[in-house]
């Protein structure tokens, strides 16, 4: 945590795999303090995440917070508690903020998982409205169709609006 306001740069996280990871966060999770600037970009390409389980049930394979720009393109998440967790500009001061999440694979999830969910997204509405959500498999092997789509949408200064759709539900409205 630093109160400087240090500029920060760009983040790569290319072709890596974690596996029977049981921290509380998970494999590969990145955020910006209150105190400090967001990350400028962040790019996770081509990794891979399987048997992500904590205690609390809410292991995540991907997670970010407060990053202008981020590219998840062509990850796979297999097994864990959670697939990724993004979350956008809460405030309403990003107005330049992308998110792209693009050609993944979010595979079955952990069937003691506390947070059910294959992507977990939140910011203002002008930033889900400029990110890019594409050509991502989400797969549930047993059929049950437990894994779930969470959507946020922050109206500053405090309040928020959370909606769960199922894959079909999030594929028909976005």
């Amino acid at each position: 945590d630093s109160t400087k306001k240090d500029a920060r740069g760009d983040v790569w996280t290319l072709y890596n795999r974690a596996y029977n990871t049981s921290g509380p966060d998970g494999a590969f999770i990145t955020f910006s303090r209150t105190t400090e600037e967001y990350w400028d970009e962040m790019y996770f390409i081509g990794n891979i995440v399987y048997n992500a389980h904590n205690a609390a049930g809410n292991a995540t394979a991907f997670g970010q917070w407060d990053v202008k720009r981020t590219y998840w393109v062509q990850n796979i998440a297999h097994n864990c508690d959670r697939g990724a967790v993004m979350f956008g500009d809460r405030f309403g001061t990003t107005t330049g903020e992308k998110l792209v999440f693009a050609n993944n694979v979010m595979g079955d999830l952990n069937a003691a998982s506390a947070s059910n969910y294959w992507l977990l997204f939140g910011a203002v509405a002008d930033s889900i409205t400029r990110s890019f959500i594409s050509t991502n498999i989400f797969y549930d092997s047993s059929g049950a169709g437990t894994g779930k789509i969470r959507i946020g949408v922050y109206t500053p200064p405090s309040t928020q609006s959370w909606k769960d759709f199922t894959y079909m539900q999030f594929a028909t409205a976005y």
